[in-house]
């Protein structure tokens, strides 16, 4: 059969099954309880700025410091991760969040606010997520019952996608009604609210880490460490070094050629709006075909769906009815969702859990490391070359990586259990 070797979990009697269950539940609901609520803090940190100096500049400089805090930290909340019990390190950095966020919101209200202030709140989110993020997908595998591991992950990603079309909406709404400060504070209550989650479940896990050999190489030993087991296994960096090229092609063009299509090309607002839609909803069905379809050569299932990101922006470049534009968004939506699910369900079941949370680390890193430099030269782009050439560059950023990673590990044979591409040991 071709299939990865899959790293051996003990047998379980039925009472650790619904112990898992239950664990796994309680660890949903603090996810979709923090997912609603972070819907609303970009919303409100963008209207607060926009409030303040009404520069797109600062805007940038605001919401780029949480990508660079969050990509500067990763290897570090990753290493902190797999040293220390992953529930202890949600439970401080959903604290510290809740804390920030709830000074800042107050700040916000009562209307004494500076722009530094600003970025630095927007960098403190980037630097919680750096932390939170790794320790949150380590911590999947060890309460999700054993065979239920693609389900769980589709389901929370499923989960994230809902309020990713639902939670824009209703911040938007919410800071109509209110004004941005209370937008912030609605995510440091969310923050709060799942506190007694995560304290719940830590009192029903066993925090204490098992002893590795490992730990006595220090922390930037541990650090180094994670590196030698990515690079180890090229079936993770290939699809990682995909992925850089793919999100550099795929966020510039998401983020800053649709609008601009959307204006020259159709209706302006209203265009982007439904193409936007019409991508969640692509979330959507993506996640929910996860939870049923399990494919017997998960690898290049997901790194073939990374072409569907290109649909959008080839029907743009194409200059096709907008129909047809929002029906490429709904294939895009659904092929992303489709290559997490499984590239997530990969990674989890593949790597060992005292390495998972840094290997994730270098994971993430590695695929978001060039997104800044489509967000930063895009505009340049389009400014010397035009909407149309900037699109097909795009599209060529996602198709071309992806058809050659596709190529080694389809149509050369590399998903053989003894090929060198899955063990690292050869």
């Amino acid at each position: 059969m071709d299939m990865m070797p899959v790293i051996p979990r003990p047998r379980r009697s039925g009472n650790d099954t619904d112990a898992e269950s239950t664990n796994y539940r309680i660890l949903y609901a603090a996810n979709a309880v923090s997912r609603i609520g972070s819907a609303f803090f970009p919303v409100g940190l963008a209207f607060s700025v926009l409030d303040l100096t009404g520069s797109a500049a600062d805007l940038g400089y605001t919401l780029g410091a949480t990508a660079l805090a969050e990509l500067g930290f990763l290897l570090v909340g990753g290493a902190v991760a797999d040293r220390w019990p992953r529930i202890r390190i949600l439970i401080l950095s959903t604290l510290c969040s809740a804390a920030i966020e709830a000074l800042a919101a107050i700040t916000l209200i009562l209307g004494s606010v500076h722009i530094w202030e600003l970025v630095a709140l927007s960098a403190t989110a980037g630097l919680s997520g750096a932390f939170s993020r790794p320790a949150a997908q380590g911590l999947i595998p060890t309460v999700v019952p054993v065979g239920g591991l693609q389900r769980a992950i589709s389901q929370i990603r499923l989960a994230n996608s809902t309020s990713f079309v639902v939670g824009p909406s209703l911040a938007g709404l919410f800071v109509a009604a209110t004004s941005p400060g209370w937008a912030v504070f609605v995510d440091a209550a969310s923050y709060a609210a799942i506190l007694p989650l995560l304290l719940r479940l830590r009192g029903r896990l066993d925090t204490t880490k098992p002893e590795d050999p490992a730990a006595s190489i220090g922390f930037l030993g541990q650090i180094r460490e994670g590196w030698t087991e990515f690079w180890a296994r090229p079936w993770v960096w290939t699809v990682v070094v995909q992925s850089a090229f793919v999100n550099m092609g795929d966020y510039a063009g998401f983020s800053l050629l649709m609008p601009v299509a959307a204006r020259e090309l159709y209706s302006g607002a209203s265009s982007l709006g439904f193409l936007i839609s019409g991508t969640g909803a692509g979330f959507i069905i993506g996640g929910l075909v996860g939870i049923s379809w399990e494919p017997r050569r998960p690898l290049p299932v997901s790194v073939s769906y990374l072409l569907g990101c290109a649909a959008p922006l080839l029907a743009l470049a194409l200059q096709q009815p907008f129909w047809v534009v929002l029906l490429a968004t709904l294939v895009g939506g659904f092929c992303t969702e489709q290559h997490g699910v499984y590239w997530d369900t990969l990674l989890q079941q593949h790597l060992p859990q005292r390495i998972l949370s840094r290997v994730y680390a270098y994971d993430q890193l590695g695929s978001e490391l060039f997104t800044p430099v489509g967000y930063f030269f895009g505009g340049a782009v389009v400014a010397s070359m035009g909407l149309l050439p900037s699109l097909w560059i795009c599209v060529g950023l996602i198709a071309v990586p992806t058809v050659l990673v596709f190529t080694l590990v389809a149509i050369r044979g590399s998903l053989h259990p003894d090929s060198s591409l899955f063990n690292p040991a050869r």
